[in-house]
C-alpha cells in the first residue's frame, strides 16, 4: 500500500492522495462511521495544499466512500450494496444473502386506474385496475430504496383482499403462493436526484443522486405480472453487470 506522495510521479498530487486515502479506508484504518481527518490535518501530514486535499476528498465523496455532514465534518460511509442485474432475486432474499435484516414500511396500498405507462407495461385496458403497493425498504433499519409495485387486479386480486403484513411479507413469495412464478424480467436503470419527499424517506439531503430501476416481471407464458419502480440511494447502491461475448461474434 502506497503511503507517501511522489513529487516526480506522472500522476497529479490530488490523484495520489486520493489513492492513499482510499487505501487507508479499504484496509480498515478508518471504519464506516468514523470521523475522517480534517483538510488541514491531511494537508500537514502529506505536505500538500488544502486545495489538493479538497479535490481528493471531493472525489471520494462523489464516489460515496466519504460523506460530508454540515457542521460535523467528514465521515466514512457504509460500504455500498451491489445489485447484480443478471440475476433475478427479490429484495428480501438479496438482503438476507448479504447478512442484512430486511424490513419494510408500507407507504401506500390501494386499487387505482393505471397510467398509460403501467397499462402498456402490463398489457391492460383502460377499464382495468391495478394494485399499487408502495414500500420503503430497509436493511438493518437503514432506508435503502423506495419500491412501488403495480399488479394487475384481474390476476392478483387476492394480494389486495388478503390484507397481508407487507412490513415483512415478500411480494414474490405471495405471488408464488397464488401459483404465479416469476421467471424473467426486463429492467431499465437510469439516474435521478431525490426530491424532498424521497429525501425525507431515504434520510438523505434533497438533490442527492438516485439510481432508478424500472422493471417488468413475466410469467412462464410471457404474461407480465408486475411493474416495479425502485428508487435506490446512490450512496448505498452500485449496479454490477456481468458481460459475456457470444462465441464466434466479432466487432
Amino acid at each position: 500500500m502506497v503511503t507517501t506522495i511522489k513529487r516526480n510521479s506522472p500522476f497529479t498530487l490530488s490523484y495520489q492522495l486520493r489513492q492513499i486515502l482510499e487505501d487507508k479506508i479499504s484496509s480498515g484504518k478508518y471504519k464506516p462511521g468514523d470521523l475522517f481527518p480534517t483538510e488541514r490535518e491531511i494537508a500537514e501530514q502529506f505536505g500538500v495544499s488544502r486545495i489538493t486535499v479538497r479535490e481528493a476528498i471531493g472525489h471520494l465523496v462523489y464516489q460515496g466512500i466519504l460523506r460530508r455532514e454540515q457542521g460535523r465534518g467528514t465521515f466514512v460511509s457504509q460500504p455500498k450494496v451491489y445489485e447484480k442485474v443478471n440475476k433475478l432475486i427479490s429484495y428480501t432474499q438479496d438482503m438476507l444473502n448479504r447478512g442484512l435484516k430486511p424490513s419494510s414500511k408500507v407507504l401506500e396500498i390501494k386499487l387505482e386506474r393505471p397510467t398509460w405507462e403501467i397499462m402498456n407495461s402490463l398489457r391492460l385496458s383502460e377499464s382495468d385496475r391495478v394494485i399499487k403497493l408502495a414500500r420503503l425498504r430497509l436493511a438493518d433499519e437503514e432506508p435503502m430504496t423506495i419500491q412501488t409495485a403495480y399488479l394487475p387486479e384481474n390476476l392478483c386480486h387476492e394480494i389486495y383482499e388478503k390484507q397481508l403484513d407487507w412490513t415483512s411479507q415478500s411480494l414474490n413469495l405471495a405471488l408464488r403462493d397464488l401459483g404465479f412464478e416469476v421467471v424473467a424480467a426486463v429492467q431499465r436503470i437510469s439516474s435521478d436526484v431525490a426530491d424532498s419527499v424521497e429525501a425525507e424517506l431515504l434520510q438523505i439531503p434533497a438533490g442527492s443522486p438516485l439510481l432508478v430501476g424500472e422493471q417488468v416481471s413475466y410469467l412462464a407464458d410471457n404474461r407480465p405480472i408486475e411493474a416495479l419502480k425502485s428508487a435506490y440511494r446512490g450512496d448505498r447502491y452500485d449496479i454490477v453487470v456481468n458481460l459475456t461475448r457470444e462465441m464466434g461474434k466479432r466487432g
